[in-house]
This record gives structure tokens, C-alpha cells and sequence, in this order.
């Protein structure tokens, strides 16, 4: 089937190529003959391209300081690009490069969820890094986690989960809820308003509320809610609603 790109969306994937072409004219002139890029793109230089665009930069091609670095659709709209590129010359896009192009969130899926006991549309969920606001950064969170807890002794093979999850991580909220209840109270919340479905109720509330966000539908697939007995049926989860509301929830 014949793919359609709009003006405006060729034009911009052009320019990307532009970049590119420079880039590689720069640092792998190896990839280039007579101007043009070398089909399928060599993976080890499509990912230093990537590292190179994924950073803001000045009129001269150097970094801005502080560093700042660039949206998630942007880099995406490069990566786009490529595929566009491989895309008009008929050329196949290689599984490693593939690989380096889809392999940019964490994705996890579950055996089963509360609206869906046997595990029917248990579709992956694909979590994002957030290199802007490490605070809230959930694949640092799991870095963290993993060079932090030691090694795993016992019958236990679980790194995150284990026994009574729900409820330790519920007494741990309370706890640290406690410590800060006075910070809490002047900004007009109590402690015993906070619970472990807070999290999600938030995160469901700020992407529902999103200017130009993740469509309510997809918001609430993610959180693995119930659409009701006739959108059950016929409006499943996919990776691509799920991936902007993975971009969302991760700032």
C-alpha cells in the first residue's frame, strides 16, 4: 500500500534528513556515497544521530547551557524521519536497527488485571524516562532500586513485588504521609486523604486534562478501568494510544 505523507509532514522530515546527512558527513563519512546515505542505515550511527538530536543546540550545532534537552515527539519525529527515508528508497529497515527504533521505553505486561481476569487484553504498557525531571523519573526510580537492594536471598525471586505488596507499600504512604502531615495541611490536604489509589486517581486526572493529551479512552485502558459492557467489546488497547499516554504520565 502506498503511504501518503502531507506537505508539511515531508517537508519536516526532509530537513531532519538534512541534519542527518551532515552528521554523518561529520562523524561517519563512511556512511555516505556521493552525497547520500548509505541503505539500511548502520545502527551504531543511527543512535549517536539520535544522542545528537535528542540535545538543544545553538545556531552553531553546540550544546546550549545548561544543557537542556529536547521532547520525546521531537526525538520521535527523527526517528519517523529514518523510517521515512528507508521508506522511499524501498529499502527494509534492518531488525537491529528496528530494535534501537521501538526500544525506547520500558515495557511491561500483566499476567492478569482486576477488569481482566484471564489475562484476554493484557496489552504491554511502556514506561518513559524523563532525563528533564529526575525527581519523578520512573526508569532512574528502578535503577535505583536495583543497585540499592542488595542481593536476593531466600526463596524469593521477586525484585519489586513480593508478599503483601498492597499493604507494605500502603503502611509505608502512611508513614511518611505522618512525618509531613504539617507541610501537608498548608496546602489544604490531610493525611487520611491520601491513599495508594492516589497516584493513579492524579496521573488519570492530569492526562484527562491535558490540552492536545491522550484521549480519555486511552487513560483509562491504561489504568486498567472498565469501559462498560458495549465499549468493552469493541475498543481495545493499543501501542500506540499507550505509548502517548506513557509520554503523559511521565511529565
Amino acid at each position: 500500500m502506498l503511504l501518503r505523507y502531507g506537505s508539511k509532514t515531508r517537508y519536516q522530515y526532509e530537513r531532519t534528513l538534512m541534519r542527518l546527512k551532515a552528521w554523518l558527513l561529520r562523524e561517519h563519512p563512511g556512511c555516505m556515497t556521493n552525497g547520500e546515505v548509505d541503505l539500511p542505515l548502520d545502527p551504531i550511527a543511527c543512535k549517536g544521530f539520535l544522542a545528537y538530536e535528542c540535545v538543544k543546540r545553538g545556531p552553531s550545532g553546540a550544546e546550549v547551557e545548561p544543557q537542556q534537552f529536547k521532547s520525546y515527539s521531537t526525538v520521535n519525529a527523527c526517528k519517523s524521519a529514518i523510517k521515512f527515508m528507508h521508506k522511499e528508497s524501498n529499502v527494509r529497515v534492518s531488525d537491529e536497527l528496528e530494535t534501537l527504533l521501538a526500544g525506547d521505553a520500558l515495557v511491561v505486561q500483566y499476567a492478569f488485571t482486576k477488569s481482566d481476569q484471564v489475562g484476554k487484553n493484557c496489552t504491554p504498557r511502556h514506561i518513559f524516562a524523563n532525563p528533564g525531571n529526575p525527581a519523578i523519573c520512573p526508569i532512574l526510580s528502578l535503577a535505583v532500586l536495583i543497585f540499592t537492594r542488595g542481593t536476593q536471598r531466600g526463596r524469593s525471586t521477586n525484585l519489586v513485588f513480593g508478599e503483601n505488596a498492597g499493604e507494605r507499600f500502603s503502611a509505608w504512604l502512611s508513614k511518611t504521609c505522618e512525618l509531613h502531615s504539617a507541610a501537608m495541611s498548608s496546602f489544604g490536604v490531610l493525611v487520611k486523604d491520601i491513599g495508594t489509589h492516589s497516584f493513579r486517581k492524579r496521573v488519570a486526572s492530569e492526562l484527562s486534562n491535558t490540552p492536545g493529551g491522550p484521549e480519555a479512552v486511552n487513560v483509562w485502558l491504561r489504568a486498567g478501568w472498565t469501559l462498560g459492557s458495549v465499549q468493552g467489546r469493541y475498543i481495545f488497547a493499543g501501542s500506540g494510544g499507550d505509548q502517548l499516554v506513557g509520554r503523559g504520565a511521565a511529565g
